[in-house]
């Protein structure tokens, strides 16, 4: 194991990295389908509840990720790595939690315009207020954001797999379990 592997990350912050990781792949999957979804049928407001219900849930796991952030910083990238993939990842992870930050925000707020508010596994959170123009304005911007996040998140795979397979630089242990 080289230098940069051993300079792992804590499990809490390699748990919350994958946990979020993959329902934010398939939270984005599943919004994506949903727009097909013709509205006035039942199924569209199933999945639609779950997608609700699946994103607060996922708010409370980055708020937890940041927190654990700010409490635990991450390892120190090695000396041997160039500062111009330094400053890409320092400002691609910004962008990353920007958006997951601002995924559920615009949903909600969008959400609590709509007559349907927001129900988690069922139970009522917010009530909505049926302000059309307004829940048009948070979708446009839930889905530039969702656009925006797809795009990093396939650059921070991407780069991930380049320190893996063409690099072999320990970068992408780090995050193992």
């Amino acid at each position: 194991m080289n230098q940069i592997a051993r300079q792992k990350y804590t499990a809490v912050a390699i748990w919350l990295h994958w946990i979020i990781g993959f329902a934010l792949l398939a939270q984005l999957a599943l919004g994506l389908y949903m727009v097909d979804i013709p509205k006035e049928t039942p199924d569209r407001g199933w999945y639609l509840n779950l997608h609700k219900s699946i994103g607060v849930t996922l708010a409370l796991f980055i708020l937890l990720r940041i927190c654990w952030r700010l409490v635990r910083r991450p390892p120190p990238l090695d000396r041997l790595i160039p500062a111009w993939q330094v400053i890409a990842s320092k400002i691609s992870h910004s962008v990353l939690y920007l958006g997951m930050v601002a995924m559920p925000v615009t949903g909600m707020i969008m959400s609590s315009n709509s007559k349907y508010g927001v129900k988690v596994w069922g139970i009522p959170l917010i009530a909505g207020s049926d302000d059309k123009s307004a829940r048009e304005f948070w979708l446009e911007l839930h889905e530039i954001t969702a656009d925006i996040l797809m795009v990093v998140i396939a650059v921070h795979v991407l780069a991930s797999l380049k320190h893996l397979m063409i690099e072999k630089n320990g970068i992408f242990q780090r995050m193992l379990p």
